[in-house]
């Protein structure tokens, strides 16, 4: 008997303490609130974080998740320069460009999904296992500092200055914050490969 009430006593006290973090992220007292999607779990609080989320998401070959942190802009540029032009060459390497349509299965690609992100991790993680990424990300990424910048709209932005592993010179990533102020990857430039504007064209890198 004292041992069922003993059982008993220690399942109510570990519901109490669920029932209590619950309740405690409902009214918002706990710091740790519970991310509702994947994309609200994503560390975007400051330019440097979402630098981290993004280059963490580019090393493990995760581009499902580099096209999340995109910011919306660099999102819909990239597909309009897809629909206008037929190519990717703005996004990946000449050489995987060239190759693309006849060893990438679009036609398997388009009847599983049209989701835009789907097709453009289809496409980087055709390009890397070509290792002809346009800017290779997959190397270790060191932030050296942030400063305030402009987007090519005159809009306010913060680039993060990073050396990355196998880019030569220094890669300026350009920050932008969505309409929940979580900071998005509007462009990444790495002059000294020849890459001013990725993931498309359309995007202004300079300030």
């Amino acid at each position: 008997m004292k041992r069922h009430l003993g059982l008993a006593t220690v399942v109510l006290a570990a519901l109490l303490a669920v029932s209590s973090c619950q309740f405690s992220e409902i009214v918002g007292s706990s710091k740790a609130t519970k991310a509702r999607t994947y994309y609200e779990s994503l560390n975007l609080a400051t330019p440097k974080d979402a630098v981290r989320t993004f280059t963490n998401a580019f090393k493990r070959e995760d581009f499902m998740t580099v096209y999340l942190v995109l910011d919306a802009e660099a999102q819909k540029l990239l597909r309009i320069e897809n629909a206008r032009t037929f190519r990717w060459r703005h996004l990946i390497g000449e050489t995987a460009d060239e190759k693309l349509w006849d060893e990438l299965d679009f036609e398997g690609i388009i009847s599983t999904t049209v989701d835009p992100w789907y097709l453009f991790d289809q496409v980087m993680l055709y390009a890397a296992n070509k290792d002809d990424l346009l800017i290779d990300l997959r190397g270790d990424v060191d932030i050296l500092r942030s400063e305030e910048s402009v987007t090519g709209e005159g809009g306010r932005a913060v680039d993060v200055i990073a050396d990355a592993e196998g880019v030569s010179g220094k890669v300026v990533l350009r920050m932008v914050t969505d309409r929940d102020d979580r900071w998005r990857v509007y462009l990444v430039s790495a002059p000294d490969e020849g890459v001013d504007s990725w993931p498309s064209t359309a995007l202004n890198a300079s300030p």
